[in-house]
C-alpha cells in the first residue's frame, strides 16, 4: 500500500468517525433543548441569557466568545414554520453560531453599521478578522437587516444567547441541526 492509499483510506475512516460522533453530540443537543425551560432563564442557566435588542448600545449586553444564539421577533409571525417561542405571538426567526457571537449578532441585525465598523477596524489595521458576508436573509436579495430602522424597528427582537466557552464550529453546528430537530428550521435561515 503506497502512501497515497494510506491518505485514502485514513480520509474514509475520519469520516466514518466524525459522522458517528457528530451523532452523538446532536443527541445530547437534542435532550439539552426539550430540557431548558426557557420561560425561567435564571441562575441555573448561566450561559443562557435573553436580550432585547432595540438599540445598538444593546449589543453590549451580548457575549463576545464563542457560542449558539436565535433571534426572536413578532416580524413575519405567521410566514415563519420555526415553533419556538418564548413571548406571545413571537417565534425565533433564524439561528446561528459564531465563535464571536457579539459581532455575528451585529452583522445581522445591525448590518450598515457593523459593515461601517468592519471596514474601518480593517483600515486602522486592528483586526484579522474576516467579514460576515452572509447574514439573516429576511427579505430576498437583502443580506443582514438593521433593526434600528424601518421596516424592523415597528418589531421588537430579542437575541437567546447560549454561551459555549471552549467549542469548536463542528460542536456548535450540532446545537443547529438540533435546534432544527427540535424545533424546526426558522424563517430566515437558507443554509442545508
Amino acid at each position: 500500500m503506497n502512501l497515497a492509499d494510506i491518505v485514502e483510506k485514513a480520509k474514509e475512516y475520519e469520516a466514518e468517525l466524525v459522522s458517528q460522533v457528530t451523532g452523538k453530540v446532536k443527541g445530547m443537543f437534542v435532550e439539552f433543548l426539550r430540557s431548558i425551560d426557557y420561560n425561567n432563564i435564571g441562575s441555573s442557566t448561566p450561559n443562557i441569557s435573553i436580550i432585547q435588542v432595540v438599540e445598538h448600545e444593546h449589543l453590549n449586553l451580548l457575549y463576545s466568545g464563542p457560542g449558539f444564539y436565535v433571534i426572536e421577533t413578532d416580524f413575519k409571525h405567521d410566514e415563519n414554520g420555526c415553533n419556538f417561542s418564548i413571548h406571545e405571538k413571537f417565534k425565533v426567526i433564524y439561528r446561528g453560531h459564531s465563535g464571536t457571537l457579539k459581532r455575528r449578532i451585529e452583522s445581522h441585525l445591525f448590518n450598515e453599521a457593523y459593515n461601517a465598523g468592519y471596514e474601518k477596524r480593517k483600515e486602522g489595521g486592528q483586526s484579522s478578522e474576516m467579514p460576515f458576508t452572509a447574514c439573516m436573509k429576511i427579505e430576498n436579495g437583502i443580506n443582514g437587516i438593521n433593526v434600528d430602522k424601518s421596516p424592523y424597528l415597528d418589531f421588537k427582537w430579542y437575541v437567546i444567547q447560549h454561551k459555549m466557552p471552549g467549542s469548536s464550529e463542528l460542536i456548535r453546528k450540532q446545537v443547529e441541526a438540533a435546534f432544527d430537530d427540535v424545533f424546526n428550521k426558522p424563517l430566515a435561515n437558507r443554509d442545508r
